[in-house]
């Protein structure tokens, strides 16, 4: 929470009130996503799991835009946008990791 105080350059009560919305999110969001995977890993859970994704993203900038400034939802999102994307090649790493061990 502190690298990103300090990369959106918040006011102390910015940072208060981000902390608030990104905690009450990520507990409603935990519990959406326990639910799910206690159901199996079926591809229409793993859809619907992928749907969930979206609709927390969408859920956590609604939040958010009520605290940050237009820039700093802005760079808040290229932030977010960037450990997508770093999760994405990790996962496809691993992914081909474990395709080379199976000969």
């Amino acid at each position: 929470m502190e690298r990103i105080t300090q990369e959106l350059e918040l006011t102390d009560t910015q940072a208060a009130q981000f902390e608030s919305v990104m905690t009450e999110q990520r507990e409603i969001h935990h519990a959406r996503f326990d639910a799910l995977r206690e159901q199996g890993k079926s591809p229409e859970l793993r859809e619907q799991m992928h749907q969930e994704r979206k609709i927390a993203r969408n859920e956590i900038r609604a939040a958010s835009s009520s605290v940050l400034t237009p820039e700093q939802l802005e760079k808040f999102e290229a932030m977010m946008e960037k450990r997508r994307d770093r999760r994405r090649n990790k996962r496809r790493s691993r992914e081909d990791d474990d395709s080379g061990t199976e000969l």
